[in-house]
């Protein structure tokens, strides 16, 4: 699949079952595919809500780490952590590791030859 396609959202949202189908494929457990569809929706949610003109080529660290703050409001907000001002630090690793995943089978399967590996070294 091409990077270049003119609306992201539709976009990941094409990875995004592409990769959960792969997943199923592999055997994954149904909690594993139920966490990363969740978290990869959550992704695509604040990508969204971003309302800027991007590319997937556009998709840097930045939005990595700001997705971060996004979870952690989108938390805040639905009430789902009690007296604690963001979410502890093991659920953002593993919704890093979730996105990373997510984002390195991007990078081995576009037709671009484009990585997104180099945005993950710092975390």
């Amino acid at each position: 699949m091409n990077l270049n396609d003119k609306d992201l959202i539709k976009n990941l949202e094409k990875w995004k079952k592409n990769y959960i189908t792969s997943m199923k494929a592999l055997s994954r457990s149904k909690n594993t595919i139920e966490l990363y569809s969740r978290v990869i929706t959550f992704f695509i949610d604040y990508i969204y809500e971003l309302d800027e003109d991007i590319s997937m080529k556009d998709i840097k660290q930045m939005y990595f780490i700001n997705f971060l703050s996004y979870v952690d409001n989108l938390a805040i907000e639905k009430k789902t952590i009690k007296n604690k001002e963001t979410l502890s630090k093991s659920t953002k690793e593993a919704y890093i590791k979730v996105i990373r995943n997510f984002f390195t089978y991007i990078s081995d399967n576009n037709n671009d030859d484009y990585s997104y590996e180099r945005f993950f070294r710092k975390f």
